[in-house]
């Protein structure tokens, strides 16, 4: 983090030394190093560094509820909720208090809207490049997939990977072969497509099932994927009708609810057969409005769920 703020490496380790001796940070461990590909060794630790800045201003987790509650909210939390978490094959869900968003304006367009017509105008200063923004702090939920669920689903898929006896195996299992595609990839690695379009799809059946729950706007939801970690990140966004204290509400009281309206309620879409010929995403079962999305409604597909070897799949209801 130093040295990505512009510090040598030469300083950046003095400083850190001063730290270690200081006690406020801990010397880390090669003890288990993973042998990981470098872009994907890149990646997983920029996500990992957004999400420890995602939680570094605050988050409950279930089990910090349990404390100082009485019935009937505590068997909520002790035995409801991990039962509903466990069905939607869920690893984890914190509440983040202070989730950080920043939005970056470097330029604009001039021309026609048509591609090749328009050309992007830069700001800048001095001969510099500049870059306005805004940060704002809001409330998000951090859910997290169950590794060795998604382990054992890509292997009923087909995938070879290694074998996997608990989470950390399973993630390293996974890490070691995927290749994540970027949002406008054209020829994505089968995996990485798998996965990605799994949390994808799981995070968009959420924010529909969120919005209905909270009863606010889907656009008022936003999503931010973490796919190199089998998790994504819902937030309430200062576009549309949101009141702050929605998704705590959920989080304290309904989030039975949530998952379990993600992983039994209808996942049928009332556009089929021609929805599930045409991609098993549509407007009217799992895609978003751009500024909620930011993989531009790709990598959706709601068989990866619900379909004969869906990650959530249970029987159909009878007609």
């Amino acid at each position: 983090m130093l040295m990505q703020n512009g510090l040598s490496g030469e300083t950046a380790r003095q400083f850190a030394e001063q730290a270690v001796q200081r006690g406020e940070i801990t010397r880390g461990s090669n003890t288990g190093a993973l042998n990981l590909p470098a872009s994907t060794r890149q990646r997983a630790q920029e996500e990992a560094l957004s999400l420890s800045s995602a939680v570094e201003r605050g988050r409950v987790r279930v089990e910090d509820l349990i404390n100082g509650t009485t019935p009937p909210l505590q068997t909520l939390y002790q035995s409801v909720y991990p039962r509903s978490l466990s069905e939607a094959r869920l690893a984890n869900v914190e509440f983040l208090t202070e989730f950080p968003v920043a939005t970056l304006a470097f330029g604009f367009t001039r021309g026609g809207g048509t591609p090749g017509e328009s050309r992007l105008v830069v700001f800048r200063e001095r001969g510099l490049l500049r870059v306005y923004g805004y940060l704002a702090k809001t409330e998000a939920l951090l859910i997290q997939l169950d590794p060795l669920a998604v382990h054992r689903w890509l292997v009923a898929l087909g995938f070879s990977i290694q074998n996997a006896a608990n989470e950390r195996e399973a993630r390293i299992s996974i890490l070691q072969s995927v290749q994540i595609p970027m949002p406008m990839e054209q020829h994505p690695q089968n995996l990485g497509a798998a996965i990605l379009t799994l949390i994808h799809s799981y995070s968009h059946r959420v924010i529909r099932s969120l919005a209905s729950i909270a009863g606010v706007e889907k656009d008022a939801i936003a999503e931010y994927l973490l796919p190199h970690h089998l998790a994504f990140i819902i937030d309430a966004s200062s576009r549309g009708d949101f009141v702050l204290g929605g998704l705590q509400a959920v989080f304290e009281t309904a989030l039975n609810r949530l998952f379990s309206d993600v992983a039994m309620g209808d996942f049928r879409c009332p556009l089929d057969p021609g929805c599930r010929s045409g991609g098993g995403a549509c407007m009217a079962c799992l895609h978003l409005g751009e500024p909620s999305c930011r993989w531009f409604n790709r990598f959706l597909d709601r068989s990866t769920l619900f379909g004969v070897h869906g990650f959530l799949r249970r029987e159909a209801p009878r007609a």
